[in-house]
């Protein structure tokens, strides 16, 4: 992708079932001390401590993914579980507003997941039916229009997206247990589909285009456990085993096309990640035990950002991932943090969307400079 384009998404089974509330608002907390909005102003307040800002309230923010324009928009997809609705929350009027993407029918999880594409229209991708549908929304026009990619699938339960270096828009999704891993590619107002790995999965998919032109998808096969790498670069998907388990899988790419894999390490529920460099995957342990990754980001210097909610003290963290090796920050460690979250960069700018918990649910948008 494109590096202004810097798409992520929440990891599908790190939700659980959580306080049923309802409203909405804005409100600025926990350091968020600009003097004008921080959506019209984050390059002039911006450094590198964590600002914090209260978008929504409310039962509103299930699932969440985020990503940056060209200009410094940001754009965030989310599952508002209390209306059964995908949501689109913008700052590009310079104050945040948000507006229906999608009214669900039978919605599960529906994982959203957003990019700007290469002319400028906001796409959602997203599952409806309890994954037995999968959509795409475009607002090339003031409204939003859907189609679907694939219908009556035997059910998928996670979706990653990304545009492309060579500007096409790549949808990866499973299809829960027996039908393997799929990837749509749009080609003008048509979708090509093919089959990444037909054999059994569950789930935690993520896409990367690497080298330009080709694709990468990383998901969990059932059986034997393992997290599996695909990749087209040289003709067919060519699924291969890395050699060990691992759920919440997460996909990076640099400005160099080394890659970054981010996972938990199962059954010990161990941080891991992984580097392609050079034609060769190193893997790294960490020792930190989570409860979900959530994400990947590229930073502007070609390192890597890793997402992840911290089981000690449920934390939000950052970590960060420079010649194989990894620190870690806190973003937030109010309440209880990350349960869903999403990140994206536009030059020195991090930007986070992530839910709350507390008296009731809240949908917080976080960022720094590096």
């Amino acid at each position: 992708m494109t590096a202004p384009l810097n798409l992520h998404r929440c990891s599908l089974l790190a939700l659980i079932a959580s306080l049923a509330c309802s409203g909405s608002g804005e409100t600025l907390i926990d350091g968020a001390v600009d003097t004008v909005p921080p959506d019209t102003a984050v390059d002039a307040g911006c450094d590198a401590s964590w600002r914090r800002e209260v978008l929504a309230t409310g039962d509103v923010s299930v699932q969440n993914a985020i990503t940056i324009d060209a200009s410094g928009g940001i754009h965030i997809a989310r599952y508002d579980r209390g209306t059964a609705t995908i949501v689109y929350t913008t700052n590009v009027s310079g104050t945040w507003s948000s507006e229906t993407v999608a009214t669900l029918t039978d919605p599960g999880l529906p994982d959203p997941a957003i990019v700007v594409d290469s002319v400028g229209h906001v796409d959602v991708a997203h599952l409806d039916r309890r994954g037995r549908d999968v959509w795409f929304a475009t607002r090339a026009t003031p409204t939003w229009m859907s189609t679907p990619i694939e219908t009556n699938t035997p059910g998928a339960t996670s979706l990653d997206m990304v545009v492309g270096r060579d500007g096409v828009v790549r949808v990866a999704y499973d299809r829960t247990i027996t039908a393997g891993v799929r990837l749509a590619i749009r080609a003008s107002t048509t979708w090509q589909v093919t089959t990444v790995d037909g054999t059994d999965v569950i789930g935690d998919v993520a896409v990367i285009d690497s080298p330009p032109g080709k694709t990468t998808v990383a998901y969990r096969r059932l059986s034997p456990p393992a997290v599996m790498v695909a990749s087209d670069a040289s003709g067919a998907f060519s699924p291969i085993p890395l050699p060990f388990d691992g759920a919440f899988a997460n996909l990076g790419r640099a400005p160099n096309d080394d890659v970054l894999l981010a996972y938990t390490r199962e059954p010990s529920g161990e941080l891991g990640y992984s580097l392609y460099t050079g034609g060769t995957w190193t893997h790294y342990p960490t020792g930190v035990v989570v409860d979900y990754v959530h994400d990947v980001a590229t930073l502007r210097d070609g390192s890597f950002a890793v997402l992840y909610r911290a089981t000690a003290g449920r934390e939000l963290r950052l970590g960060t991932v420079r010649g194989g090796q990894l620190t870690s920050e806190p973003i937030d460690a109010v309440g209880d943090a990350g349960l869903s979250a999403g990140i994206a960069t536009h030059g020195a700018e991090i930007h986070i969307a992530y839910r709350r918990e507390g008296a009731q649910p809240e949908l917080v948008h976080a960022w720094t400079c590096r």
